[in-house]
């Protein structure tokens, strides 16, 4: 063994000399932590933050704009196995908008539908105006079916994305919320899922436009104090899932 491995050598055996020293004697000069180490109180997890979503409970709370929107939406459907899509329509009075003349009460016609007609019109609002001078118009409806479109209509039973074109409520006034509709070339399938999304909205000032508290609290997994989006969770994420799977990722939606 050379020189160096020889100092090498020693160092190891005294370290080792020295580390055996401290323990090999009990009791010499230590005193014993095991109680006080028994004394550390347990640390709780930290409650997890809960977020506060006020509202009522006929109102689908995903966007407080307005009580029925998005319109449709699955909120205002109920389980119904005797149906053939296995739903039925479930708007009450309180939800639907009074007129001048009368307060708005149950439409039991509409409640013994077994699901949204599929010619019914499709829209919702933001909390500002979004631009859509870039998105389809019925002008050009070609761009509604690309993947980086900002709106999104697409069968949830077979993926497929339908033709479509976006326009804003021209009888708007200011100072009003301004609705955004999703128009299609002819009425959906009968007996099928529907998924209606945006993404990637800004508004006329180009400023990024932000989800309702509701929709971003399912979006991001965020727990709410709402048992009305706590029912309304799993659907969502079989929403999202569907999505995803068509190269739609739920990260940067806006609605939906």
């Amino acid at each position: 063994m050379n020189d160096r491995l020889s100092k090498i050598a020693t160092i190891i055996i005294v370290c080792s000399m020295l580390f055996s020293g401290c323990t090999s004697e009990s009791g010499d000069g230590i005193e014993n932590d095991s109680d006080d180490i028994n004394d550390i109180p347990e640390l709780e997890p930290e409650p997890e933050d809960i977020l506060e979503i006020n509202g009522n409970d006929f109102c689908d709370l995903t966007n407080q704009i307005h009580c029925m929107l998005p319109f449709p939406s699955g909120f205002f459907l109920d389980e119904d196995e005797s149906q053939i899509t296995d739903y039925r329509l479930n708007i009450t009075g309180e939800a639907i908008p009074d007129t001048n003349s009368a307060q708005s009460e149950n439409m039991v016609i509409l409640d013994r539908l077994d699901g949204f007609s599929p010619s019914t019109q499709i829209f919702t609002a933001f909390s500002s105006i979004p631009n859509i001078s870039e998105m389809a118009d019925q002008f050009n409806i070609s761009p509604s079916i690309e993947i980086n479109h900002s709106s999104i209509l697409m069968n949830l039973d077979t993926g497929e994305f339908i033709h479509h074109w976006i326009e804003l409520d021209a009888r708007a006034k200011d100072g009003e919320d301004t609705l955004i509709f999703v128009r299609t070339l002819q009425g959906l399938d009968h007996d099928a899922a529907y998924a209606v999304a945006f993404r990637n909205l800004v508004d006329i000032n180009g400023e990024e436009i932000q989800p309702e508290d509701g929709f971003l609290a399912l979006r991001d997994n965020q727990t709410t104090d709402s048992i009305q989006i706590e029912n309304q969770r799993e659907d969502y994420e079989y929403l999202f899932e569907k999505l995803e799977q068509s190269g739609v990722p739920r990260s940067n939606l806006q609605s939906a």
